[in-house]
């Protein structure tokens, strides 16, 4: 290997699964330097995230009780796709510096995750799951509720954010490159206030709106500004809905009063009339099911989409028979939440975060 041009050494690490390429940390110290370097993570993150829908890997969030301490406490999982269209399912330990015992996942962003420490004054912290850094966010405003939160990613300006919106009236962003909060002016539109239903897309964090109606309040992480992106002409219906992103295309999840469900894509981002319901999900057939039961977590290359049923179920949907398939699951907790997520080497310190170095051969 160390005869290899440095390019080629590169191409190949970021072509395997993350844990293969976490474990290369420990083959030699060179190897070591080279998980850190910049130019690695980026090209990883690219080939993974362009790779994802082949063979999702889900992140799984339980919380159980702890009869003997009185106290919940929160796990995470790893939940991946095997060649049999199985899932095998992991559990990830790691250590919180404050020991906090109980959060809620908030999205995911190139590998982070948000996590949301609700017992704590809404005390904030974004780990990488695979390389196990976590980083707790200094608390803001304490005791003071948040109608809107997310974490963002620009490509623009080759950094991540940390967004909160408080009573519609100021709004603060943490740049975990610098370490500090700022606030950087209120919003004119108001958000629904459900904090999950966040995502980033383009460098944009969107949230769903309550006013204006039929639009989707955005701010962009490069500028700092809001903006609003229309729905799709004629509105949506009242059933209620998500936000989601699939194949990097900004996504509503539409939950009609009929027992179905529209998936929505925005095949040109902020172009209204590029709005197109990709597909639909029919459960009339599942007498026992109730859309409200069921989140769309993907999209996969081969058309099928992965739902998550009760908080209990993985199921496949294949939209082309109209047909639902269950998946055999191997170590899943007894109930749980599940959001899409992509393996990387992203670090939420600011140790690795920043602009990719250009190559250089030996």
């Amino acid at each position: 290997m160390d005869n290899l041009p440095r390019e080629i050494i590169v191409n190949i690490l970021s072509r395997l699964p993350i844990k293969p390429l976490i474990r290369c940390k420990s083959v030699c110290k060179s190897f070591l330097n080279l998980t850190r370097d910049p130019y690695l993570i980026n090209t990883h993150l690219n080939h993974a995230s362009s790779h994802n829908e082949e063979n999702p890997t889900l992140i799984l969030h339980t919380t159980t009780i702890s009869y003997s301490f009185n106290q919940f406490r929160s796990h995470l999982y790893y939940a991946t796709q095997t060649p049999t269209n199985s899932f095998s399912c992991e559990q990830i330990h790691f250590i919180s510096p404050l020991n906090i015992n109980e959060f809620r996942v908030l999205g995911s962003c190139n590998g982070l995750l948000f996590l949301l420490h609700p017992t704590i004054d809404g005390r904030v912290s974004v780990i990488n799951p695979s390389t196990r850094k976590l980083i707790e966010i200094p608390n803001l405003m304490a005791g003071k509720s948040s109608v809107g939160m997310g974490i963002g990613f620009s490509p623009k300006s080759n950094e991540y954010k940390v967004v909160k919106v408080f009573d519609w009236s100021a709004l603060y962003v943490y740049s975990l490159s610098k370490g500090i909060w700022r606030e950087v002016g209120a919003p004119s539109f108001k958000i629904s206030g459900d904090l999950k239903s966040n995502v980033c897309v383009n460098g944009v964090v969107h949230w769903a709106s309550d006013s204006p109606s039929n639009s989707i309040v955005c701010f962009n992480v490069a500028d700092e500004v809001f903006d609003v992106i229309p729905y799709p002409a004629g509105g949506l219906r009242q059933g209620g809905f998500s936000l989601a992103v699939f194949s990097g295309c900004l996504g509503v999840i539409e939950y009609e009063e009929n027992n179905c469900i529209d998936i929505w894509v925005m095949k040109d981002y902020n172009v209204r009339e590029s709005w197109t319901r990709s597909f639909t999900i029919n459960l009339k057939n599942q007498f026992w099911w109730d859309c409200k039961d069921v989140q769309v977590l993907c999209v996969q290359k081969n058309g099928e989409i992965l739902m998550r049923y009760r908080n209990q179920e993985l199921w496949f949907y294949d939209p082309k028979n109209m047909i639902f398939r269950k998946p055999s699951i191997f170590g899943f907790p007894h109930s749980f939440e599940a959001v899409c997520h992509v393996g990387s080497l992203v670090s939420p310190s600011d140790e690795d975060i920043s602009k990719p170095k250009s190559m250089k051969t030996k």
